[in-house]
């Protein structure tokens, strides 16, 4: 059975979360202050640990420090329970090493799904799956999509989780504890979002050793554009234009709507993706072409046909056979589109890895098929991959 710990000066509190996690079978453990629930987490050995912020004789942030320093206990998960008003302690907490945080007054199925999504990620970090050959590169680069608005998380969401890992925060505190957990690669901003404004968060995300590196662009609605100061701009690598919140779920009825492809594109862009790139998916090597690469790579062949080499090679060491090429962005009957399919082609034959090419429609498939690849190593967009 789990064991959680609740640490809070209110016997309202506890008894309501008694009762909330009592009905999945989770056994609670009460602690009144910060000194008793030291105490209890040394002999009760809990699961999770939910500890309130202002209380008598040792606070939760005294808790926190205390915690964060006895590696006994410091593995011991902790979810900070706090009021609106304390959110600004929020961020000092998850620095000390709180893992997430609840706002009161709490729904009980809140508090039941996120107890019970953190108790089995538990689980699975003590069954960990097995780890990755050694040499492979980073599946995809993660994308932070931060905005109060519902529709427009959806619709960069929609845009670019084809092509990349994409989680959501919808206010400023949440998209810095995402931050802070798992640095994200790019992090796309509401210039709006509540809580802690669009200002302190990329402050706070660029002031960090952990998170300086990620690259930041501003979502701005269509005909709600709001112009940064120069100060905030400098800290900025872009904006990206999105339609009005009320357009935003009509934008996404399209197959390939016009505003997900530039969001997808200002995204390859920001992370200097734009022409080609490649990334693993399981066992196989992905070859993204976006409209820039046949000229890039035309213009470098030999670069291009190093960094093909250099892939393949280790797609081989790792025992993998198949890569699959995506052109939907392009057009295969362009000369510069010909001379790097070709070259592809060549090159996987002489590493003895399989092909397999995605087009956008029947067309491409039949212009791709002209140039000697067989029927068998090519699917439009809408088909599912077969390979030779």
């Amino acid at each position: 059975m789990w064991r959680v710990l609740v640490i809070d000066d209110d016997p309202n509190v506890h008894l309501l979360i008694r009762k909330i996690l009592g009905s999945s079978g989770i056994d609670v453990i009460e602690a009144t202050n910060g000194a008793e629930g030291l105490s209890q987490s040394f002999q009760a050995r809990p699961d999770l640990i939910l500890c309130d912020v202002m209380m008598p004789v040792m606070d939760g942030m005294e808790f926190l420090s205390e915690w964060s320093t006895n590696t006994e206990i410091s593995h011991i998960p902790v979810v900070m329970v706090t009021s609106l008003s304390e959110k600004d302690r929020i961020i000092a907490a998850i620095k000390l090493g709180a893992c997430d945080y609840i706002v009161k007054p709490f729904d009980p199925l809140g508090l039941r799904t996120k107890v019970s999504k953190l108790l089995k990620e538990m689980s699975a970090r003590r069954d960990p799956p097995q780890a990755a050959p050694p040499g492979l590169r980073k599946k995809r680069p993660l994308v932070l999509v931060a905005s109060e608005n519902d529709a427009v998380r959806r619709l960069a969401v929609e845009a670019l989780r084809e092509h990349y890992d994409v989680v959501e925060a919808e206010d400023g505190a949440d998209c810095l504890h995402q931050a802070m957990k798992q640095p994200p690669d790019l992090l796309l901003l509401s210039h709006t979002i509540p809580v802690i404004d669009s200002r302190k968060v990329v402050a706070k995300i660029k002031g960090s050793p952990e998170t300086d590196g990620a690259r930041i662009a501003l979502l701005v609605p269509g005909g709600q554009a709001e112009t940064p100061d120069q100060a905030f701009q400098a800290l900025l690598n872009g904006t990206i234009e999105l339609p009005a919140p009320s357009d935003a779920l009509h934008a996404l009825s399209g197959a390939r709507p016009a505003l997900s492809d530039a969001v997808h594109s200002a995204a390859d862009r920001l992370l200097e993706r734009d022409k080609y790139y490649f990334y693993d998916r399981d066992d196989v090597l992905v070859l993204t072409v976006n409209a820039a690469g046949p000229a890039a790579a035309a213009t470098d062949r030999d670069a291009f046909d190093q960094r093909l080499r250099t892939e393949l090679h280790e797609m081989f060491s790792n025992n993998r056979s198949t890569m699959e090429v995506d052109l939907c962005a392009i057009a295969p009957e362009n000369t510069d589109c010909i001379v790097l399919i070709e070259g592809i082609v060549q090159q996987a034959d002489a590493h003895k890895v399989n092909v397999a090419f995605k087009v956008r429609s029947s067309a491409d498939a039949d212009a791709l098929h002209a140039l000697g690849v067989p029927r068998s190593q090519i699917s439009a967009e809408s088909d599912a991959w077969t390979t030779a």
